[in-house]
């Protein structure tokens, strides 16, 4: 039945062309490989093109995260084979503290320090921001450590009642890279 069809389809396809000018022939087939082109360029390329449009941005992303973890791997390993800090006495503890805190302009009025072990006590009191500030610079720049941190509300908003303990030379706590 199928194949009855399919040479009923075939014949009429060959008597339509046979009764076809050469001129009318010619313009057919030009129109023919127009349509056939067309379906090319909307079946293939303008999905691919949208595909790629789509995932430019995405690419560009990708290398800078890709860049980014080449840095982060090369301080990784940088900070793998550094030497270990040498510990330091509760006085220079304290004046690293002092040094770190006037080159942030936080006043150290009202603050205790006192030798607590290996490290270095502090309570007192201050402004959050910069109390963080102050810990991230004495983390970052000075290798001072937060072994112990205890943080309250202070009597005013944006106040708080800080008692830390720091100490330096000490990477036994920290996480492996």
């Amino acid at each position: 039945m199928v194949s009855r069809l399919k040479l009923k389809l075939v014949s009429r396809g060959h008597q339509f062309w046979s009764q076809r000018s050469t001129r009318e022939r010619r313009m057919l087939s030009g129109l023919g490989a127009a349509v056939v082109v067309a379906g090319l360029i909307q079946g293939l390329w303008l999905p691919v093109h949208d595909m790629l449009a789509r995932q430019r941005p995405e690419a560009g992303r990708l290398k800078a995260e890709a860049v980014w973890m080449d840095l982060m791997a090369d301080e990784a390993e940088h900070l793998r084979h550094k030497p270990p800090l040498a510990p330091l006495s509760s006085a220079e503890l304290e004046a690293r503290v002092r040094e770190a805190a006037s080159g942030l302009q936080f006043p150290l009025d009202g603050w205790s320090m006192s030798a607590q072990g290996a490290g270095l006590g502090m309570s007192g009191a201050a402004d959050f921001d910069h109390w963080l500030r102050l810990a991230g610079v004495l983390e970052s720049r000075y290798h001072l450590t937060l072994t112990q941190l205890q943080v309250r509300m202070g009597a005013e908003p944006g106040r708080v009642v800080v008692q830390a303990q720091l100490v330096s030379g000490q990477d036994d706590n920290r996480p492996e890279l």
